[in-house]
């Protein structure tokens, strides 16, 4: 409690304390005719007071400004009062009122003794917008000669600076000392002293058969006045102006660049083709980037040249993200306004130094070079597209991620980069396929065209990643494309094909998918393939469905072809509209089939439809044993008490011992009564161990206590199979018979330092048997195993058992 009280005290002097930190800032402003105005922060109040005093009486009313602002918060001695000469025997008071939070922002007005109202008050800085697009306005004073200021009131926007800037004015009006208004202004926007240490350049003339820049590094983002983007639209024939009084200086286009790729030297076309009347040319320009800045000098007038470039050298390569051109001197030719031009700009590379071709730049994808000529690629356009796609098969993993993203850049879903994108889905590293997948995720059903050109290819790999993507992107659209595929390429890539048509299939109406299926097409395995798509909307397309699989089965289809006609076959069999020749069908292939593969799929997919049981059960009886488990384990799916007595037969007889695990498990699943606990317990007996513990298996699902004591006989029979041991105590305790606990602990113990493999099995099989009885006392029980020495997979077996609920309370 003292604490919070110590706190809440420091506070309360840390918002209250301003006001005592500093006298209240107050400054007299001199004015015409022996008058003054006399301006006053009052912090307490949050106001700036002002009145006009004649000589020394200041008589007339305060005139208050209240500032926007906490005024707890208001620190006097951080906010200044400047009375500034303005020119004219003028002056103003600029008042400075800091945010005590921020420091992008402020309070300020601007106060005359000539006017009543001030000539500006409001917040400056970064008053709207999120991050990287913030807005505001912002006050500038400038010199403009020995004895008086230049007052500046300019916009100001994140998004539209020079180069190394963190704000730069825009639409600039100055103070006009006559009227005390706002008028329109040139103002050059890089500090004198910076532009005095600008690196200086001289631009040279570039020859006409000079082989144009591999890519567009550059793009307009903004400028001080419209039409920034033409700047580096490829274009000669326009171009920007500065659109400002006087010669433009100060004026500006911002351009991003990848700093990915250094930039060697830039190109530049002053004069667009044909020029306009009131164009001129620069004499001088600067060229900001992240960190440095250039001034460029140009040979001579440039707009005698319409259409000429120049390269501009640069001493060494620069990295950067930011470009800007930033206009300086002009060839004026006499006009007291020239719209000064500038009608193509951009950068080049070493790869342009070099000579090199844009599909050297693909091959440099596999280099140490490669984020740079990806780079390069992105901005070159088509023609990067098609240097990155003939590459690609001749790359690296990298490199051909790189390519994906070079295509991705186009911001195209079909053509040539989806190509590219959906060779990049059968590609064999992660990344190259999960930018792939990334670019058709963007896109959207846009992507289905090109998927649906993907599916239909001779390249399976594309075949087999696009099918999937196409069905779940464009349902309607991936049926035809799909259909077309069936039956073609390798077993993975017909696979593919299937699955994702049955997909496409789910939410398609019953016509669309008649039309597909009534095509012909004499291809049985297409035909095939069809089918068994189709899956669970055959039902829904009698009787063509019907007919389609009757028809096959009547032309004596090969034994692969009878297999794989068994699934469509029992779609139809298993709807509540079966017919009788379709199970009729059916129940010949289970018991008339020539080959036992075909007779065990066959029952195997019966299982569960009530108009087959009969057949189901002569199955058990079938000459070949993988029929007899098939149908087994048919009944068993239907956790019914039907076939009770042929499972109990089989368990009982079968020469076959995964015949008799299948008959174990399926009694396993039907209601417990003396005809199926009785032959399970008799199968404890089995001389296979695999069937003695499928047997301890059904006993324990069927909570059979009445045959504990078998169980537990397997349990202490030391000569048993271990595995058969482990499970008979798990099965006591799936049992719940508490009696069992202390044989239990004891064989637990076995687990703290065993003798052998046996006695770790067995005694961490009755920790968990434990665990499943939870005894009253079984924390007591259990602590010998969790005491420090003993193992720690032991030890954590019985935290674990102790930790949960148990399955018999």
């Amino acid at each position: 409690m003292q604490r919070r009280v110590f706190s809440g005290a420091v506070l309360a002097v840390v918002l209250a304390a301003p006001s005592a930190w500093a006298e209240d800032p107050h400054k007299v402003v001199p004015g015409s005719g022996g008058t003054s105005l006399d301006v006053t922060l009052d912090a307490h109040a949050g106001v700036i007071r002002s009145k006009r005093c004649k000589g020394v009486a200041c008589n007339e009313a305060s005139r208050d400004l209240t500032i926007p602002m906490d005024r707890s918060r208001i620190d006097p001695s951080k906010v200044t009062i400047d009375v500034l000469p303005i020119g004219d025997g003028k002056s103003v008071a600029r008042v400075r009122v800091p945010d005590p939070q921020r420091k992008d922002l402020a309070y300020e007005a601007i106060l005359s003794p000539e006017k009543d109202e001030p000539i500006f008050s409001g917040l400056t800085g970064w008053t709207s917008g999120s991050d990287g697009d913030r807005r505001g306005q912002v006050v500038l004073v400038y010199d403009r000669d020995e004895s008086s200021k230049f007052l500046i009131l300019a916009d100001s926007r994140e998004d539209t600076r020079i180069c190394g800037q963190a704000a730069t004015p825009l639409g600039s009006r100055g103070l006009d000392p006559k009227t005390l208004t706002w008028r329109g202004a040139t103002l050059h926007r890089i500090d004198k002293k910076v532009r005095d240490g600008a690196e200086k350049i001289t631009a040279k003339a570039r020859p006409d058969d000079a082989k144009a820049p591999l890519a567009r590094l550059l793009l307009a983002t903004g400028g001080s006045s419209a039409g920034a983007a033409s700047l580096t639209d490829g274009k000669v024939e326009s171009g920007w102006s500065e659109q400002r009084p006087g010669d433009g200086h100060g004026e500006f286009v911002t351009m991003q660049a990848p700093s990915e790729a250094p930039i060697h030297g830039f190109v530049v076309t002053v004069t667009p083709k044909p020029p306009p009347a009131d164009g001129a040319a620069p004499r001088t320009f600067f060229l900001a980037t992240d960190e440095q800045l250039f001034q460029v000098t140009m040979p001579d007038d440039a707009w005698q040249k319409p259409g000429a470039s120049f390269e501009i050298a640069l001493p060494k390569p620069v990295k950067t993200t930011c470009v800007a051109l930033v206009l300086d001197e002009a060839f004026d030719r006499g006009k007291a306004a020239p719209n000064v031009t500038v009608a193509e700009m951009t950068a080049l590379t070493k790869f342009d130094a070099d000579g090199a071709s844009l599909s050297d730049v693909a091959k440099a994808l596999g280099t140490d070079r490669a984020d740079e000529a990806a780079a390069v690629l992105r901005r070159a356009g088509n023609n990067g597209l098609v240097a990155a796609a003939g590459a690609f098969g001749s790359l690296d993993d990298k490199g051909r991620a790189l390519a994906v993203d070079v295509a991705a850049s186009t911001g195209s879903c079909e053509g040539a980069a989806m190509d590219l994108v959906t060779r990049a889905l059968a590609d064999k590293d992660i990344e190259v396929r999960r930018r792939g997948l990334g670019r058709i995720e963007r896109c959207g059903k846009a992507s289905a065209g090109a998927l649906a050109t993907a599916v239909r290819g001779d390249d399976e790999g594309r075949r087999a990643a696009s099918a999937p993507l196409l069905a779940a992107i464009s349902p309607s659209a991936a049926l035809e494309p799909l259909a077309e595929q069936m039956g073609k390429g390798s077993p993975d890539t017909r696979r593919a094909v299937r699955s994702a048509f049955a997909r496409a299939a789910s939410g398609s109406n019953r016509d669309k998918l008649l039309g597909i299926l009534g095509k012909s097409n004499a291809d049985v395995g297409a035909r095939l393939d069809l089918l068994r798509a189709m899956g669970a909307k055959l039902p829904e397309l009698r009787p063509e469905s019907d007919a389609a699989i009757a028809e096959m089965l009547r032309a004596s289809p090969d034994m692969p072809t009878r297999y794989l006609l068994a699934q469509p076959l029992a779609h139809l069999a298993r709807s509540s509209e079966a017919t009788s020749g379709e199970l009729t069908r059916l129940a010949d292939l289970v018991k008339r089939d020539p080959e036992w593969a075909v007779r065990a799929r066959a029952v195997e997919v019966s299982a569960g439809i009530a108009p087959l049981l009969p057949v189901t059960l002569e199955a058990v009886a079938d000459p070949q044993p993988r029929v007899r488990e098939a149908a087994l384990k048919a009944l068993g799916s239907m956790h019914s008490g039907a076939g009770k007595g042929a499972a109990a037969n089989a368990l009982a007889k079968d020469e076959w011992p995964f015949v008799r695990v299948a008959a174990a498990e399926a009694l396993g699943t039907m209601p417990e009564e003396a005809a199926v606990t009785g032959p399970l317990a008799k199968a404890l007996e089995d001389g296979s161990s695999r069937v003695r513990q499928a047997a301890l298996t059904s006993l324990g699902k069927l909570r059979a206590t009445s045959e504990a004591s078998r169980v537990r006989d397997r349990l202490d029979d030391t000569g048993e199979d271990t595995e058969v041991r482990a499970l008979a105590a798990r099965t006591l305790g799936t049992m719940c018979i508490q009696g069992a606990a202390d044989r239990l602990t004891k064989l637990a113990m076995l687990s703290r330092v065993p003798v052998d493999e046996r006695d770790e099995r067995i005694g961490m099989a009755a920790i968990e048997a434990l665990g499943a009885l939870h005894p009253a006392d079984l924390e007591k029980r259990f602590a010998p195993l969790r005491e420090k020495g003993v193992r720690m997979p032991v030890r954590r077996a019985a935290e674990r058992a102790l930790g949960e609920p148990g399955t018999c309370r």
